[in-house]
């Protein structure tokens, strides 16, 4: 005979009780391991060639001048390249490349054109240069940039001017010759202003690799002192094709301080890329 069990109220009680924090002590190890995938994938992603190409060429038409000096052919380029961006809190970091799509705008009337790098899918840079008699000068551009902490997404869009415009590239230019750069950048989002202030130096004329192809470049050195509600240094090094003015070659390393509510917030970069392809795609 199979003996019949019986379970008094208070046992009930105690059972379901027991079951509940069972199940929320499951669900919150779930909910854990799951934050812990997502926050071991955060990060970015290398930059789509297509998405760029698609974007250029839902861009606005143009009449194209006739082209001139230190005026790049319009399209999209291939470029090759790696780096770092980090914040010290966190331990947030993310990635440049390896692939890395690059845009020139149809220059205007007054020989203006803008060159956009896609460092990955969260952080690009554009910069309008505008080319006349043997200069190539930086009018201003964009920067955007954004950091993923799993539960929020921080981005930032910085528009900078260069007022007057910065002598980027001076064909005359002897190796040796330096002269003063500045440029203003402005976040609206978040009101706050920041100085690029320093020198550009003409290194000297270099034969620079471009996939097969050899290009005969410019390279410059710049040294820049940030000011405002960022601190920090900036080094970059130019290789500018000593015809179209397009960048061949490009490294930078970055060490910048801002204020939060947490304190003093330390974001650095560091990398490189060159042009992959001549032709664009």
């Amino acid at each position: 005979m199979m003996a019949h069990l019986t379970t008094t109220p208070a046992a009930s009680r105690r059972n379901r009780r027991r079951w509940v924090l069972e199940v929320a002590a499951i669900v919150a190890v779930l909910t854990l391991l799951g934050l812990g995938v997502l926050w071991s994938r955060r990060g970015a992603q290398e930059a789509s060639l297509d998405e760029a190409a698609r974007r250029f060429q839902q861009g606005p038409s143009a009449t194209v001048p006739e082209m001139r000096l230190l005026t790049p052919t319009p399209g999209v380029y291939r470029y090759r390249g790696s780096g770092t961006e980090q914040l010290s809190v966190l331990q947030t970091q993310q990635s440049w490349g390896p692939q890395l799509p690059a845009t020139i705008t149809e220059p205007s009337s007054a020989g203006c054109w803008t060159f956009r790098i896609d460092y990955s899918t969260n952080h690009w840079e554009a910069r309008t240069y505008c080319a006349d008699d043997g200069v190539l000068r930086e009018a201003g551009g964009t920067v955007w940039q954004r950091f993923d902490f799993v539960a929020v997404k921080v981005d930032e869009t910085i528009e900078f001017a260069c007022d007057p415009p910065n002598d980027t590239v001076r064909l005359a230019a002897a190796p040796g010759d330096t002269w003063a750069q500045s440029c203003v950048g402005r976040s609206s989002a978040r009101g706050t202003t920041v100085t690029s202030a320093g020198s550009t130096m003409f290194v000297g004329r270099e034969d620079t690799t471009a996939g097969e192809a050899t290009v005969p470049s410019l390279h410059y050195r710049a040294n820049r002192t940030l000011t405002g509600d960022q601190q920090g240094v900036e080094t970059s090094e130019y290789w500018f094709s000593a015809e179209t003015g397009q960048i061949i070659r490009f490294q930078r390393e970055v060490r910048v301080d801002s204020p939060s509510p947490i304190g003093s917030v330390t974001y650095t970069e560091s990398g490189a890329y060159q042009l992959d392809d001549p032709i664009p795609v």
